[in-house]
């Protein structure tokens, strides 16, 4: 409005404290957390091994909201087929309908992978597209003692 007054509020930044202190209140920001967890890699049959020098991904989350990325690289496989997953560092929510289901993408070598997160899930689904089809079931076929992952994806909590 014409007549409202503006002012300017100097801080240092905000902070939060080390232990998130929740409010009942949508609209309040009550939780920032930064922090790196180990990712994992699991198929629907086989193991998919991840080299411990390049296994560490990073996360930001904000409220409700994730952010993850990073790099994993493979350093041994023992007959891998069927779906690949990756652990989340948070359950993903559960809320009506399908608001809650997530999409990111991710790259291994040069193959495009999408990320696709449902309700209550503390995994992702990696899903592979070739020039010619998505290669969704069988994406743990492909990996192989050398594959990479690059990962950059957000979803809810």
């Amino acid at each position: 409005k014409a007549n409202q007054r503006f002012r300017t509020v100097h801080t240092e930044g905000v902070n939060f404290p080390g232990t998130q202190v929740a409010s009942a209140d949508a609209n309040t920001l009550d939780d920032y957390e930064e922090g790196e967890y180990v990712g994992t890699l699991t198929c629907g049959s086989g193991t998919v091994t991840v080299d411990g020098a390049f296994n560490t991904l990073a996360y930001t989350k904000i409220g409700r909201m994730v952010h993850v990325q990073g790099a994993l690289v493979v350093s041994g496989i023992s007959s891998p087929s069927g779906t690949l997953a990756l652990n989340l560092p948070f359950t993903s929510g559960t809320l009506t309908e399908a608001s809650d289901f997530a999409t990111g993408s991710a790259l291994k070598s040069a193959s495009f992978i999408a990320v696709r997160i449902g309700q209550g899930a503390s995994s992702a689904f990696l899903k592979e597209f070739t020039t010619t089809e998505e290669v969704a079931t069988d994406m743990a076929d492909n990996v192989t003692s050398s594959s990479q992952f690059y990962i950059s994806f957000s979803y809810m909590v």
